[in-house]
């Protein structure tokens, strides 16, 4: 799911100011949508799945942010 929501961002972030057709006050509430559909994702991910992140070094379980970010 944040790989489509991440595809859909930068199909959409860059395609929108250059086909300003298809991006008319009448799609402006579809648009908008879909954006902040794609922000709930990136958010519910952050919270619920990045917490849980953990890796194995030497042989042992790590789930400490700071051993996990450096």
């Amino acid at each position: 799911m944040v790989t489509l929501a991440y595809i859909y961002n930068i199909v959409s972030i860059t395609l929108r100011p250059s086909f300003t057709i298809y991006y008319t006050a009448d799609n402006f509430c579809i648009w908008m949508t879909a954006d902040y559909l794609c922000d709930l994702i990136y958010l519910i991910d952050m919270v619920a799945i990045k917490p849980r992140i953990q890796f194995i070094q030497s042989g042992l379980l790590r789930v400490s942010i700071k051993n996990i970010c450096l």
